[in-house]
């Protein structure tokens, strides 16, 4: 018996219901746990906070806060507030549960055509990289595991049960409300998928048949996505001037993101810097993708000239496991269009997590010509050893966490029971954070706008966003999130003026941290737009400082 009628006697065996995938969910959520963040992100994780606050108070993302994010990280982080209280807690469980889902999805698809063993092997990796990434508050990973759920959906859709569809295009269509470019890439991924499966039944069907199969199916996938869509996109244009809309979701990704946030590929200096010691091969796990993709297909071209097209082998899934490939590699390549511009292990984590299922169903697939597999082992091992570096951090995160459990004032039950501030249930902050924090809880009132900006505004890279939340006050002006190229704009700091002069700060918190951060693009340069901080200067007065931070009230 060969190993691949092995894998699909295997296959026959195993179910959704796997018990094994229960196991593979509880590890997750275990072992994140263990590797819990201890420090708050103050920019990211703060964005997320703050955004879902100001939602839970009635304002409305892009027209009274603006945003690049999708809707949904505000709203479903909005909800947990209503119903469990302000905590940063919240954003955290949500990211725990999404990166879990992740890796049991991907579980899930692996163990179609492997040995438990190695889909357990693979998903231990993927839960590793997950770890490594950090960043719970990231909206890239409740999409993800949407996308993955759709993945699976439309391949058994196409297994001649259409309504399946159905779901994996609702699927796709709530991947939208988390990251609209990823909602994007997946609909492209299934849609190609959808046509070539009637494509390659066209000479049994004929084209007329073929067209109307390919309507029927597209139509099921397009109405799911239609019916979460729809009503969301509707209640967005009706609400929300299109002017903002377009700023927020269209112009600021694709115009001002590229030049001010752009960062390279790690090149042959980083290498060097890496092997020496003093760099981080970690870093070099953004090329997995492009590793893997074009590898997966050249197997699977081998495999088809040995008459073992997957779609024609006697398994009980049939054409559904070799679209299944299909999709994922093509979702794989996709995602990594998010990915080019701030090129690093975060931004471009939804492919390398979809990278793994494909090396190791592909591992399994080699062929067994000597000229091919000189070929194909070097990109099989070159990939599968930098996911398994990037996954390296996320274990030393997990053994640093349940060292540090073993410290009563480090450890996750002590943070959760004893917090620094009632809003940092289980989590905490760099002194300088908390004090500032402190500070403003006691010199204003619940009700108290404040300002928390930058050292210079003509020059930006960051902010401390999460000020706001831990100190439970609101931002004075929509233009709260500082962003190279968005602050550093003479219209937008008029109107930040304009709304500071109509309902004055309380205080004004200015970060230098970052003034000093230099990357390599457009962020490094000053704008020469100093009316902020000319205003600032001249209406409002030091009181306390803490740190690179400086607090300042109204003269």
């Amino acid at each position: 018996m060969s190993a691949l009628k092995k894998h699909d006697d295997l296959a026959k065996v195993k179910s959704p219901t796997d018990k094994h995938l229960w196991l593979v969910l509880c590890v997750s959520i275990l072992l994140q746990l263990a590797a819990y963040d201890p420090l708050i992100n103050p920019y990211d994780e703060g964005l997320i906070l703050v955004g879902a606050e100001l939602v839970l108070t009635g304002n409305l993302p892009y027209l009274d806060f603006w945003t690049m994010y999708g809707p949904a990280s505000f709203y479903l982080t909005a909800w947990f507030m209503s119903v469990f209280g302000p905590a940063d807690l919240v954003v955290r469980i949500t990211g725990i549960l999404a990166k879990s889902a992740i890796v049991c999805l991907s579980y899930a698809i692996v163990v179609r055509y492997v040995p438990r063993s190695y889909a357990l092997g693979s998903s231990s990796i993927i839960l590793g990289m997950l770890i490594a990434v950090r960043n719970d508050a990231f909206p890239v990973f409740p999409a993800l595991a949407l996308a993955l759920a759709a993945i699976i959906l439309a391949a058994r859709g196409l297994r001649r049960k259409p309504p399946f569809l159905l779901a994996a295009g609702i699927c796709s269509g709530l991947v939208t409300t988390f990251r609209h470019d990823l909602g994007a890439y997946s609909a492209v991924a299934i849609g190609l998928a959808v046509l070539f499966s009637v494509l390659s039944e066209c000479k049994i069907l004929g084209r007329g048949a073929a067209a109307r199969k390919f309507l029927v199916l597209i139509g099921y996938y397009a109405a799911g996505v239609c019916l979460v869509i729809v009503p969301v996109a509707t209640l967005l244009m009706t609400t929300v001037p299109l002017s903002d809309l377009y700023e927020s979701l269209i112009y600021m990704p694709s115009s001002v993101y590229p030049a001010v946030r752009a960062l390279p590929f790690p090149g042959l200096y980083d290498l060097q810097q890496s092997l020496s010691g003093s760099g981080d091969l970690a870093a070099f796990a953004v090329y997995v993708p492009f590793l893997v993709v074009p590898w997966i297909f050249a197997v699977l071209i081998l495999d088809a000239r040995r008459d073992e097209v997957l779609a024609t082998r006697p398994t009980t899934h049939g054409a559904d496991d070799a679209l299944l490939i299909l999709i994922v590699a093509l979702t794989c390549l996709l995602f990594t269009l998010k990915g080019l511009v701030r090129v690093s292990s975060i931004h471009m984590i939804q492919s390398i997590v979809l990278a793994v299922p494909l090396l190791v169903i592909g591992s399994t697939r080699l062929s067994r010509q000597l000229a091919a597999r000189v070929l194909l082992l070097p990109p099989l091992i070159a990939g599968a050893l930098l996911a398994t570096r990037l996954a390296m951090d996320g274990v030393g995160f997990v053994a640093s966490g349940l060292a540090g459990a073993m410290r009563p004032p480090d450890g996750l039950l002590h943070r959760c029971m004893h917090p620094e501030l009632a809003r940092l249930r289980c989590v905490s902050a760099e002194e300088n954070y908390l004090l500032a924090a402190r500070y403003v809880i006691e010199n204003t009132g619940s009700d108290d706008l404040i300002y928390v900006g930058t050292g210079r505004h003509d020059k930006v890279f960051a902010n401390a966003i999460a000020i706001y939340f831990m100190s439970g006050r609101l931002p004075v002006t929509k233009w709260y999130e500082v962003h190279p190229g968005v602050q550093t704009q003479a219209r937008v700091q008029q109107q930040m003026i304009a709304e500071m002069v109509s309902k004055p700060p309380r205080l004004v918190l200015l970060d230098s941290r970052w003034d000093g951060a230099e990357e390599p693009n457009q962020s490094r340069f000053s704008s020469g737009v100093t009316l902020l901080d000319d205003y600032i200067r001249a209406n409002f007065t030091d009181v306390a400082r803490f740190g690179t931070i400086r607090v300042l009230a109204p003269r």
